[in-house]
């Protein structure tokens, strides 16, 4: 029966909140959510039916029923850093451009949901840099190079470094930019041609 019902929220969710204007759930919707949905043998189910909803409303063009499913799915499972990453993603390319008088809503809401995220995954670089790339975008660049670093501190690939070398060429602090530049051909030896034109730049008279 648990099931059932669970199946029949998920269904209420995606289509009751599709003709909501809120692009996030109500407190209710969630409590209900979580109490219904966290059934260790159903998880899977649940996520993967989420997802085709999300997959069906973006096919549609119906973006504001999509970021309550991302809402949603990072209720049911947390840990799941794209639901993270790409909700917040979604926030900011699908319905900003899309809604252009609530731009700065909808970039506090994405911003809020990557820091609830960075919760779950503090030690893990993937929504730190998130929020770097995100401030970097919107040419806040005290703020993007604060969660590079932070995202600096674990595991990362390339694109984490050479973004930092960038807000730091940006900010105008040649010196820590060559520095990150010069650890980034050290670190990531098949890029070091990109490195070094960029130190090339930096140094030259």
């Amino acid at each position: 029966m648990k099931k059932i019902l669970c199946l029949a929220f998920l269904l209420w969710v995606a289509t009751g909140s599709a003709s909501s204007q809120e692009p996030e759930p109500t407190l209710q919707r969630e409590h209900i959510g979580l109490q219904l949905c966290l059934l260790p043998d159903f998880h899977e189910a649940i996520t993967n039916l989420i997802r085709i909803r999300i997959d069906e409303f973006w096919h549609a063009g119906e973006y504001r029923k999509i970021f309550p499913l991302f809402f949603l799915l990072s209720r049911v499972d947390p840990e799941d850093l794209d639901a993270w990453a790409t909700g917040a993603w979604f926030l900011v390319n699908g319905l900003a451009p899309a809604y252009p008088k609530q731009k700065d809503e909808f970039l506090n809401k994405a911003v809020k949901f990557l820091e609830e995220g960075i919760s779950y995954h503090r030690e893990n670089y993937r929504l730190y840099w998130e929020l770097g790339w995100l401030w970097y975008r919107e040419g806040k660049l005290p703020q993007a190079l604060k969660y590079l670093e932070m995202a600096e501190k674990f595991p990362h690939p390339f694109y984490v470094a050479s973004t930092r070398a960038h807000v730091l060429m940006a900010l105008g602090q040649k010196e820590e930019a060559i520095a990150q530049w010069k650890s980034v051909a050290e670190r990531f030896p098949e890029q070091r041609p990109l490195a070094e034109r960029f130190l090339q730049k930096l140094t030259s008279p």
